[in-house]
């Protein structure tokens, strides 16, 4: 039932209010209620008076980072499966690592992955529709690196190789008579 699925609660913590805005309006979007909390402590308050179903927790935390609230909740058993995703500035072996570890938070890089990534991303882990691509990529997908998909699909843009080769061509000789005719230009000028 679809009204099943509009209940599900995120807990959002970031001290960042702008990005928290970005998030709570794309989790809205989707129907999720999101519980936000602005540092550490009250990330841990609202997450075990609330049970969320998903978390989604900035590493740079004020008070306790994302990486120590996780940890905490990781040690009771409500939360053992609760997807979580850790927002950081750089996704560094260190912080990919540290996620893993305490209990497999999927890295979300500010700059790699929009708030509507991730609104997708927590869908998919709590069983919903699949999501676009995966996470923890070393190539960013094109929509991933935009933070948005592109107006234009790309792998359709000229429809073959062939008329790929064709275009090509028409570039190289359009290039040719331009260089051909500003030779001749300059020839007529020295002349």
């Amino acid at each position: 039932m679809e009204g099943q699925e509009t209940e599900k609660l995120v807990l959002l913590a970031t001290s960042d209010h702008l990005l928290a805005e970005r998030y709570r309006i794309a989790l809205t979007q989707k129907a999720y209620r999101v519980r936000e909390a602005f540092d550490g402590d009250e990330a841990l308050e609202y997450a075990q008076a609330e049970n969320p179903d998903v978390l989604i927790l900035d590493a740079k935390l004020e008070k306790r980072d994302g990486f120590s609230v996780l940890e905490t909740l990781r040690q009771e058993p409500v939360f053992r499966s609760v997807p979580a995703f850790m927002i950081t500035d750089t996704g560094s072996p260190a912080e990919r690592s540290r996620a893993e570890s305490i209990g497999g938070a999927q890295i979300v890089i500010k700059s790699l992955h929009s708030e509507f990534d991730v609104v997708d991303m927590a869908t998919a882990a709590l069983g919903g529709e699949v999501a676009k691509k995966p996470l923890s990529t070393s190539s960013a997908p094109v929509e991933a690196t935009l933070g948005h998909k592109p107006d234009v699909d790309s792998d359709h843009l000229l429809g073959s190789d062939v008329e790929a080769d064709e275009h090509k061509a028409t570039a190289n000789s359009s290039s040719d008579e331009t260089s051909e005719s500003n030779t001749g230009s300059t020839n007529e000028l020295t002349s």
